[in-house]
């Protein structure tokens, strides 16, 4: 079952972070977002996969900027949804900058029962570099007071940020602690074989990532703080135990692929973002299902089996031949199946992101066996 729907309901923002995947200058189509009639076929289709008694499933609002879209709008879409799920509990996640955050929000959030994700790119003049607006300022201070009304309502929030290589002379973790985000995740830039390869003034750093990551989860661990979550950590300790979760960052099981999708603005079904890239980079045709929700006859049972028929055949829920005899693949589980993807067109290769996935994941590792909780390095 596709349990999760990361709904791109606008096809704009008011930030440009030079590393979206999703808002550059070769975004098509600026501007666009979801109409009354597209958010209806959604519902319509997405309930007739999941909504039997006792199911639970997201809708993320995303973009973009799904702020974006005004209260009055978001709320007639949300509204909408008792029209369709009579029996299914729909969780509606939304990811926010955090710029347009007001008090008026914070209601909104809080009378449609909305969980609130914030992006944040570290330290303050950090994140000002990073996430500019589009006059070029910088917006630490509108999201800083964005954080400040939604405590004031005491609306709890998550917090992602994205591991860029320009954290890694930068103590990361006490941004973390001093801003108080107790629900943290860590996202890699995303990149693949392919795009480090013959897209140099593309490339990541990925030495420099994996000591962010490296030391962020050193010092989440020295501080022994079961309040404090990093999502990314959690799905790693997890799989040393040989549990599970749905962390793609941490790779993914069987029981995992297909479990979410992506709809685009014009109804399009897609992948995990980090396939966009190979389409947007002219690396490959892997982002698209080819599935409309406006094509006739579409239904979310059909996506499904689609999406885990195609990433079955990719082997994306194994780990590829060339992390055999890697002493951390199983903490890491070959990382996020797109990052695999190579020039030739397969998946069949080790991540890109292993120069920072394997000091992290030997760094899990040794915690692991320091406190006799596992003995994971083979």
């Amino acid at each position: 079952m596709m349990r999760s729907l990361v709904l791109k309901s606008v096809r704009a923002c008011n930030l440009r972070c030079g590393y979206c995947y999703y808002i550059n200058d070769k975004t098509p189509g600026y501007g666009e977002s979801f109409s009354d009639d597209l958010v209806d076929r959604i519902y319509e289709t997405y309930a007739e996969h999941v909504d039997w008694p006792g199911e639970s499933v997201n809708l993320i609002w995303h973009g973009g900027e799904p702020l974006l879209l005004g209260r009055r709008r978001l709320g007639r879409f949300i509204e909408r949804q008792a029209h369709y799920f009579k029996y299914a509990k729909v969780h509606n996640r939304l990811q926010t900058n955090g710029v347009l955050i007001d008090d008026a929000w914070a209601d909104f959030f809080r009378r449609h029962d909305v969980s609130v994700g914030i992006s944040i790119d570290g330290p303050p003049d950090l994140h000002d570099r990073l996430r500019p607006t589009v006059k070029g300022k910088g917006s630490w201070q509108a999201v800083a007071r964005g954080i400040a009304i939604l405590r004031a309502h005491r609306i709890p929030f998550g917090v992602i940020t994205v591991a860029d290589p320009q954290l890694a002379d930068r103590d990361l973790w006490q941004t973390i602690i001093g801003e108080q985000f107790h629900y943290f995740d860590l996202l890699i830039p995303i990149t693949n074989n392919a795009l480090q390869a013959e897209c140099p003034d593309q490339a990541v750093d990925m030495a420099a990532v994996g000591r962010v990551l490296t030391d962020t989860f050193q010092s989440w661990v020295a501080r022994d703080d079961d309040s404090y979550h990093i999502r990314l950590f959690e799905a790693l300790l997890t799989n040393a135990i040989g549990g599970r979760h749905n962390c793609s960052n941490a790779g993914l099981r069987d029981e995992a692929l297909g479990a979410y999708a992506i709809v685009e603005t014009d109804g399009e079904i897609c992948f995990d973002a980090e396939f966009s890239e190979i389409d947007r980079n002219g690396l490959g045709a892997e982002y698209s299902t080819g599935l409309r929700v406006t094509d006739p006859g579409f239904s979310f049972d059909a996506a499904f089996d689609a999406i885990r028929t195609r990433m079955k055949a990719a082997r994306m829920d194994e780990m590829p031949a060339a992390c055999a005899d890697c002493h951390v693949a199983t903490i890491c589980r070959g990382s996020h199946p797109g990052s695999r993807y190579g020039s030739d067109g397969s998946y069949a290769h080790r991540s890109a992101y292993c120069d920072a996935m394997r000091p992290l994941g030997e760094a899990v590792a040794a915690y692991m066996n320091e406190h006799g909780m596992a003995d994971v390095l083979v």
